[in-house]
């Protein structure tokens, strides 16, 4: 650390820098989930929006599971920013990194302002340490990138106890008790755990703050912020009961007392337990920091007791509001250390080290206490909530989708955790669309099957997307029996451990535009297309008739130069008798730019005798166009 302190607070810039860069990351690293959605729906997101504030609010109120100050500021940064979701994750980051720095200003006005003339530890110092450790946790960086209220909440929470704390310094002033009124009735509806950050001030208040004439003061500010805040605490009471906190999945997931414990030590200090307690030790020194410690297990001892009578804390970052508390502790510990010689460079950079190794490499263990490999981030419905490539299915859907095409989707289980999802991501796309879980039917005497026959209809394709998470239901079975009798199998685009895609094409009903020799049909099923790695896909129909000798034929595909001359090409076998759909990739890779046209060839392979072609133009040859292309 630098040795003129006048300027330590700069270490307080590449702190931020890191944390922003680790938060940054994940902006638009993965795709939205059902929290997400319903912040986007509660704004007024599109499709959802534009949304007035009358309107969020009564959204709101029909699931008041948190107050509704997060999606009306989302509405405003939205209305600012663009409704993208990179842009509206940036907000969360936004609110992250103030959280940020206002515990070091917190941390440097407790120490200033708690310890005795002379000073006992530098405040820039314990400001810095505050600020590593919250910036450095990967727990908390990892809402800088949820479109949820948990930054925002984190924020609010130290902001209301520097605005208590700047209070005590300088009560009795007009702007202080506006200040505090502020911080803590926009706390009270960041999130209802507020509570406990704020009865955590409450009591310290009743039992340690000086007996002056303006005492008071602050009690009837509490008063006041909870007044403002009854309106919204009145919906929360008349919520309908599948919006209570009631939910019998979140009862029997709540944590057990030494749960919160283990879990907020472990996942604030990312798995460094021991230097945590070590700090905090060394801490307990500074009376600013026995006042934090004061207030950290009020507001931890408060979760532990609602818990144990109401169970509703089953998620950690339902305590994320404590988090500035627990890094006020390592900034004090820190500073104190330093005052006995111990290099403070040294436990930052340690502590910073694990928490950037963590948020790269660890996120899951650090978000949900799972194993490293586990993508789940909710511990109440882990199932519910895998990630999915909810992009990189729309992006194949926009690439390639025609008119008159369809999208299903089976989602085994759980459906309503990913309905509103589907419908983002699916609202705008060129297809008719559907979850097999929306088609009426049960699987009895074919109930299902009209159903799906009705939503297919005459797609001329239809494209089949399957949550491999969850292990398959009726519904996949019989939908794809709807398909088998005019559908085959064209492709599956794609296949993750947790989705496939498969790509079905109705067996033609007209003649093939193209034929070869007396009983092999072409239909050209997709417009050429050149991927980023400069390969040419082609996708064909083949329709064979019945007295083709098997085994006998092979397809070959030509790219010729304007110049005519043959510059790539890909073979293979042509398909057994009947209706069958063929993918394949020809090179470009070594081509300069400029315009091309790619040939069909039919041949016998054992001689290399091509068969005779004659399209529906009347064009014949041994090699006919499919279509040109262009390579820039």
């Amino acid at each position: 650390m630098a040795s003129n302190h006048k300027y330590r607070w700069a270490w307080l810039i590449p702190a931020l820098l890191v944390s922003a860069w680790l938060g940054a990351r994940g902006l638009n690293a993965d795709a939205i989930w059902y929290d997400e959605w319903a912040s986007l729906y509660m704004a007024g997101s599109p499709p959802y929006g534009p949304a007035s504030p009358d309107e969020i609010l009564a959204r709101s109120s029909t699931q008041p599971w948190q107050p509704p100050a997060y999606y009306l500021l989302l509405a405003l940064w939205g209305g600012l920013a663009g409704w993208d979701v990179y842009a509206l994750r940036a907000l969360s980051l936004l609110m992250g990194l103030l959280a940020v720095a206002w515990t070091y200003r917190l941390g440097y006005d407790l120490a200033r302002g708690s310890q005795p003339a002379g000073g006992e530890v530098d405040p820039a110092l314990v400001g810095i340490g505050a600020a590593v450790a919250l910036g450095l946790s990967a727990f908390f960086i990892h809402y800088y990138h949820e479109l949820r209220t948990y930054s925002y909440h984190a924020l609010l929470a130290v902001i209301a106890v520097w605005a208590y704390w700047h209070w005590l310094a300088r009560r009795r002033s007009w702007r202080a008790d506006l200040i505090v009124l502020a911080a803590l009735a926009g706390l009270l509806y960041s999130h209802y755990f507020s509570l406990l950050i704020i009865g955590a001030l409450g009591l310290y208040h009743l039992l340690f703050a000086p007996k002056t004439r303006g005492w008071w003061r602050v009690p009837a500010l509490m008063a006041a912020a909870g007044a403002l805040f009854l309106p919204w605490f009145s919906v929360a009471l008349t919520a309908p009961p599948e919006a209570s906190m009631a939910d019998p999945v979140l009862r029997e997931a709540a944590l057990a007392p030494n749960q919160i414990v283990e879990r907020l030590l472990f996942a604030f200090s990312n798995g460094g337990v021991v230097l945590l307690i070590v700090l905090a030790a060394a801490a307990w020194r500074s009376r600013g920091a026995r006042t934090v410690a004061f207030w950290l297990t009020t507001a931890v001892g408060a979760a532990i007791v609602g818990n144990l009578a109401v169970r509703v804390l089953s998620e950690l970052r339902y305590l994320i509001g404590v988090w500035p508390l627990l890094a006020l502790l390592v900034g004090f510990g820190t500073a104190e250390l330093a005052r006995r010689r111990v290099s403070p460079a040294l436990l930052l950079v340690a502590w910073g080290g694990v928490g950037v190794w963590a948020s790269l490499n660890a996120a899951p263990l650090m978000i949900a206490f799972h194993a490293p490999d586990s993508d789940t981030f909710n511990h109440s419905y882990a199932g519910a909530f895998r990630e999915l490539p909810w992009r990189e299915l729309r992006r194949t859907i926009l690439a390639r989708a025609q008119p008159g095409d369809a999208l299903a989707f089976h989602r085994p289980d759980a459906v309503w955790a990913v309905q509103g999802v589907f419908e983002y991501y699916f609202h705008d796309a060129p297809v008719r669309s559907t979850l097999l879980e929306s088609l009426p039917g049960r699987d009895q005497d074919d109930e299902y099957l009209p159903g799906a026959q009705q939503f297919i209809a005459a797609a001329p394709r239809v494209w089949l997307a399957v949550d491999k998470t969850l292990p398959a239901t009726f519904r996949l079975r019989e939908f794809q029996r709807a398909l088998a009798t005019d559908y085959v199998v064209c492709e599956d685009v794609f296949d993750r451990p947790n989705m496939r895609l498969s790509l079905y094409t109705r067996r033609p009903s007209t003649p093939p535009p193209i034929t070869f020799g007396a009983g092999i049909g072409l239909y050209p099923l997709e417009p050429l297309a050149v991927s980023a790695d400069r390969d040419l896909t082609v996708r064909l129909g083949w329709l064979v008739a019945p007295d083709v000798p098997p085994a006998t034929y092979s397809a070959a595909l030509h790219v010729v130069a304007q110049s005519g001359e043959l510059v790539s090409q890909t073979d293979y076998g042509a398909p057994a008798s009947g209706f069958a759909c063929v993918a394949s990739a020809v090179s470009l890779r070594e081509l300069p730019p400029g315009r091309y046209t790619l040939l069909a060839a039919v041949y016998d392979w054992r001689s290399s005798e091509r068969l005779p072609g004659l399209s529906a133009a009347g064009e014949a040859g041994d090699r006919l166009p499919i279509g040109e292309f262009d390579l820039r």
